[in-house]
């Protein structure tokens, strides 16, 4: 082989093991709001979950609300709510602000 495609190889040796050892180092993976099974609530016919994810100390994601309508003699009907949420992490746990504006 060449001194070329040596190098070439070497090269991507390199690269393959510094992301390697960058995904080893990510430490956001462990943190609890990045499982998928989180939060859920209901009271009242009213189902509010949230869908959570937090990268660098900040979290993003969506509080969901269903609220089941029934009527006498009509099908029940599923009203849906979505709000953007934000939020940082603190010293006691979360701090979260929900932006009641969207509905979809």
């Amino acid at each position: 082989m060449s001194k070329v495609k040596y190098w070439g190889v070497t090269v991507l040796i390199g690269l393959l093991l510094c992301i390697a050892y960058w995904w080893a180092t990510i430490d956001d993976r462990s943190d609890p709001l990045n499982n998928p099974v989180v939060f859920i609530y209901s009271d009242n016919s009213m189902l509010s979950w949230f869908n959570l994810s937090i990268k660098n100390g900040k979290v993003k994601g969506n509080l969901y609300q269903h609220k089941v309508i029934e009527e006498i003699g009509e099908v029940p009907v599923i009203e849906k709510k979505t709000y953007p949420l934000t939020g940082k992490v603190t010293e006691k746990g979360y701090e979260f602000r929900v932006q009641r504006a969207r509905t979809s």
